[in-house]
């Protein structure tokens, strides 16, 4: 019988080669597609994912609602069904890279107040 910790690294290990088997289908799927084109989609997934990672951040602390971000939302998924189809990432990357610059400016907004206000506390001490 297996214990909590063995059933959660096995899981983890599972879900850390995901990623490799849909690298290799994708270079199946698109035998005749170009190392390049294949690479800058594989980079359109991380930053995808990455971002997606960094909208759930926010919005498990409380810094933006669920609501202001489902355009967002369906703007990534749009480039994640997308992208297979494609060769040419430069909008997409664009777009990621606008909604990213967002999504620090909302984070900043939230935290900036909260170091001056540290800052200005620990000056007083």
């Amino acid at each position: 019988m297996k214990n909590r910790g063995a059933k959660k690294a096995e899981k983890e290990v599972r879900t850390a080669s995901e990623p490799e088997a849909l690298k290799i289908s994708e270079a199946a799927e698109a035998p005749n597609e170009p190392d390049e084109i294949l690479e800058q989609r594989q980079i359109l997934q991380d930053l995808l994912a990455m971002t997606e990672i960094k909208i759930q951040k926010l919005i498990k602390n409380e810094l933006v609602r669920e609501d202001e971000l489902s355009g967002v939302v369906d703007l990534m998924k749009k480039m994640e069904t997308s992208r297979h189809q494609k060769s040419d990432f430069k909008e997409d990357f664009h777009q990621l890279q606008t909604i990213r610059a967002a999504l620090e400016e909302m984070e900043n907004k939230v935290f900036n107040p909260r170091k001056r206000l540290e800052r200005s506390e620990a000056q007083r001490r």
